[in-house]
């Protein structure tokens, strides 16, 4: 009977045990999974941060930065734009400058000495204007030597400058101005024979050589004073062509002038 009583206490003692132990393993699983569930939570919060660190901030940083980029293009735009403007006014204050000294320089209103050829002494700035070293200046050369001499342009942007030689090249080699030389040349030296053969066709003094024969007229005697009028009637004559001969060498230098920037006009 004992036997069977502690038998039958055994057996149903066995399945308290296994209960006990499936429910210490329930808990042991719960736990695990609770604390796995923390785990998890911890990393997720560490990836929220880690994408945080890595793409929201530098994100924001970029769109920062693009936008002061944006801010400094607006302002570097205005600067260039500025800038532009200024070099075009000096730009055009230095050719302009140019061609007048150009122009000065190549029809003998200012001292030509260092373009007059085979010269040895500095000409007198006070000579009368109807001697005719004018003609002794070569104009394509003169060109070239006032280019070589404006120190201003070397403020010039590489391709106006560029321009500006070619279009001083083209001006010098197209052969218009000796060809007006000679032609004002010979006009210059037929004045003498035109006054021999019609005299009265040449225009008669004015000016300051009118008023100087109305004196001569009062001082000199008839012969005299008509040989003043002949003197005086071919000097201006001559004046006139020289002047004529200045203008038209003043126009074609002119033609020297930039309007444009050379990328412009290209």
């Amino acid at each position: 009977m004992l036997r069977h009583r502690k038998r039958y206490n055994q057996t149903l003692s066995r399945p308290i045990i296994l209960i006990n132990n499936q429910l210490t393993e329930v808990k042991l699983i719960d736990i695990w999974l609770q604390r796995l569930s923390y785990i998890a939570q911890f990393g997720l919060f560490l990836l929220t941060i880690g994408t945080i660190y890595f793409t929201v901030i530098p994100l924001y940083q970029k769109a920062l930065l693009d936008e002061a980029i944006a801010k400094q293009e607006v302002k570097l735009k205005e600067t260039n734009e500025i800038l532009e403007r200024t070099y075009e006014r000096l730009r055009t204050y230095i050719v302009n400058s140019f061609v007048s000294y150009a122009g000065m320089k190549c029809t003998g209103l200012i001292d030509s000495s260092d373009i007059l050829p085979n010269k040895t002494e500095k000409p007198n700035t006070k000579k009368m204007l109807n001697e005719d070293n004018l003609f002794e200046i070569d104009i394509p050369t003169c060109l070239i030597n006032a280019a070589h001499n404006f120190s201003s342009l070397q403020y010039l942007q590489p391709d106006d400058r560029v321009t500006l030689e070619e279009k001083i090249h083209t001006l010098t080699l197209s052969g218009e101005l000796s060809s007006l030389k000679q032609q004002v040349i010979t006009e210059y030296e037929e004045v003498p024979n035109q006054a021999a053969k019609n005299f009265s066709e040449l225009k008669p003094p004015d000016g300051f050589q009118k008023r100087m024969l109305e004196i001569l007229e009062k001082l000199q005697s008839p012969e005299d004073f008509d040989r003043s009028i002949y003197i005086a009637t071919i000097d201006s004559e001559r004046l006139r062509i020289r002047a004529s001969y200045q203008k038209k060498i003043l126009e074609l230098i002119n033609t020297l002038r930039i309007s444009k920037l050379a990328k412009e006009e290209n």
